[in-house]
């Protein structure tokens, strides 16, 4: 999957991290801490970007990628703040709007369609948030339907409650 050899512009890199759902690996553009996708392992690419060469990630981008993993681990919000993810202008707002929901937070497609100003678009929500290119990291797994059901997820449904349910023991306040 990770090979460790000089790359080309149309390469990725990656580095591999645990989340509580499992190993994930975070992918950057070139030689720069851009993130520009999160792949589960088995998955050839993510979304439309196919990554059909990934090379190892330099020292710089795995720093970043493990300074991320410890914060989430240890129950921070954390936001990753140069990301290039492949998407539409809506795909873009919704994922934008995605960041900002709090480690151990849950809200529904609806709620991020009022927070967005289009209460009608609910099901182009949900769309948007099941395509993010970059799951956990662009938290959509903190999202699910109105009936208060976790929804799909990129990682599977087991997953997105391990993830889940991680953040909120680690947000849950002593008795």
């Amino acid at each position: 999957m990770v090979s460790a050899r000089p790359h080309t512009a149309l390469e990725y890199a990656g580095v591999e991290v645990g989340t509580p759902g499992g190993q994930v690996t975070m992918l950057f553009d070139a030689d720069t801490t851009v993130l520009v996708g999160v792949m589960w392992p088995g998955r050839r690419g993510i979304g439309k970007l196919a990554t059909t060469q990934v090379v190892a990630g330099n020292r710089d981008q795995i720093l970043a990628a493990n300074t991320w993993a410890e914060r989430y681990w240890a129950g921070q919000h954390v936001v990753w703040e140069r990301t290039r993810l492949k998407g539409t202008t809506f795909q873009q707002q919704v994922w934008s709007k995605l960041a900002t929901i709090p480690y151990g937070a849950f809200c529904t497609y609806s709620d991020l369609a009022h927070e967005l100003g289009c209460p009608q678009s609910v099901r182009a929500v949900a769309n948007a948030v099941a395509s993010n290119p970059a799951p956990v990291v662009i938290p959509c797994h903190r999202v699910g339907r109105t009936d208060l059901q976790p929804g799909s997820f990129s990682g599977g449904l087991t997953t997105k409650l391990t993830l889940l349910a991680y953040e909120a023991e680690q947000t849950r306040q002593p008795d």
